[in-house]
């Protein structure tokens, strides 16, 4: 006479084993994708590495002393300008172009960087009448 606990483990393992053929005979191919899809995702990674060693990126991150600033108070930040591919210090691009821009989209102040080894900082004094605002 089988117990309750074989009974529900022999029931669990045909609802599993159930459960496997019919994911089965929904995928005849399995799981594994063919030759050809592979081939197709070696030609997209090669065709990648060719676009950005022939039209290679910067990418630049900004770090603020605050998240917030009242009119007033002067804006300091650091810049760090990387390459796209490594995120090392960039070895192309030496000067960065900075805008201050107004909650209605002008811009209020602009600054020309020298960047050393990736790295500058500045600042933006805003006026005591600057116009306030989230963007």
């Amino acid at each position: 006479m089988k117990t309750d606990s074989s009974k529900k483990i022999i029931g669990l393992a045909l609802g599993s084993l159930a459960l496997v053929s019919f994911a089965a005979w929904m995928n005849p191919g399995g799981y594994f994708y063919p030759e050809s899809e592979n081939a197709f995702l070696r030609s997209l990674q090669k065709k990648t590495t060719v676009y950005t060693t022939t039209l290679p990126e910067d990418k630049v991150y900004l770090s603020f002393d605050k998240p917030f600033y009242e009119p007033g108070e002067t804006i300091w930040f650091s810049a760090f300008v990387r390459d796209g591919q490594s995120l090392l210090s960039s070895r192309k691009s030496d000067i960065l172009h900075v805008m201050l821009i107004n909650p209605k989209g002008g811009v209020e102040k602009e600054l020309k960087l020298v960047a050393h080894d990736g790295m500058t900082s500045a600042d933006f004094a805003l006026s005591k009448d600057a116009p306030g605002g989230l963007v």
